[in-house]
């Protein structure tokens, strides 16, 4: 089964999944990380982000709905095991916001969708975040305003999707202040969810 954690670029994803995949297991729960970006290049030759971002929106939607049926492929192989899939819900790199890609979900990813988990961050915060990866990330907007508005839009719209599933997304600020840290209490969610499988 599968735990979809969401948020802006530069919320800092990846480095709470990696920390909660080490608390998670502490606990006795089984747990795999599902990185899609590394899938989609699997399916495309390509060997960067920067690659898949070159290539036209229809195509990188049809990728996406190849990359997600794989997943639940392997995923009907064990369902015993939660999977924690670090990605989007909205695909911002497009010129204007308004143009933004949405990960639609469908009916029958309730059959394979756990939980949903959104980080989220003070747009400043996650603004520095973006700065400090600017060489390896160019990809990314480092605009105070544009990145407001992509996580309101984030926000709203992920509330909207999970609903379509009888889901209500978990939202989890992520600021390294926070005590229990944003890493402990996606554990506790995850936990939880463990309990009703």
């Amino acid at each position: 089964m599968f735990v979809y954690v969401g948020g802006v670029s530069g919320v800092g994803k990846s480095k709470i999944v990696i920390e909660v995949e080490k608390l998670v297991r502490k606990c006795g729960i089984k747990i795999e990380l599902i990185n899609g970006a590394t899938i989609l290049c699997e399916l495309t030759d390509a060997t960067t982000m920067g690659e898949l971002q070159t290539l036209s929106e229809s195509t990188r939607l049809d990728l996406h709905a190849k990359m997600n049926q794989r997943l639940y492929e392997i995923d009907r192989q064990d369902p015993k095991t939660i999977r924690v899939a670090d990605g989007y819900f909205m695909y911002f790199d497009l010129p204007k916001l308004s143009g933004c890609s949405v990960r639609e979900l469908q009916p029958w990813d309730k059959n394979q969708i756990l939980g949903i988990a959104i980080l989220i961050a003070e747009p400043y915060t996650i603004l520095c975040r973006r700065m400090q990866d600017i060489r390896e990330r160019s990809d990314r907007k480092c605009d105070l305003e544009a990145l407001i508005q992509e996580q309101n839009v984030e926000i709203k719209d992920v509330s909207l999707q999970a609903a379509k599933i009888n889901m209500s997304p978990y939202f989890i600020k992520n600021e390294m202040t926070e005590n229990p840290t944003a890493a402990e209490m996606l554990c506790y969610f995850i936990q939880n969810l463990a309990t009703e499988m």
